[in-house]
């Protein structure tokens, strides 16, 4: 995709971000499809399995770690997925 305008309009299967900008799309009303769509696909099928990669984990620590960690409550959360979740694999 050329743009975060392709995006919006059709959300990839694969996307590349950072934790800042991701952060950044869970609040703004024109990125909510990058989020509806992916729960969208989860809820048509059990086998569906959602991948979240976070490169360089284990350097998160004190405050950007707990920054972090929000962050992915709140994107689990808008897919409708927990931590233990059979459709999630991190």
């Amino acid at each position: 995709m050329r743009s975060r305008f392709d995006m919006q309009f059709a959300p990839p299967d694969i996307m590349i971000t950072n934790y800042s900008m991701l952060s950044i799309m869970l609040m703004r009303n024109i990125d909510n499809g990058i989020f509806v769509e992916p729960k969208k696909w989860l809820e048509e099928s059990e086998k569906n399995i959602f991948h979240l990669i976070i490169d360089e984990l284990h350097l998160y620590r004190g405050k950007q770690g707990t920054e972090v960690a929000y962050w992915l409550k709140l994107v689990l959360n808008r897919l409708g997925l927990n931590p233990n979740h059979k459709q999630l694999r991190i």
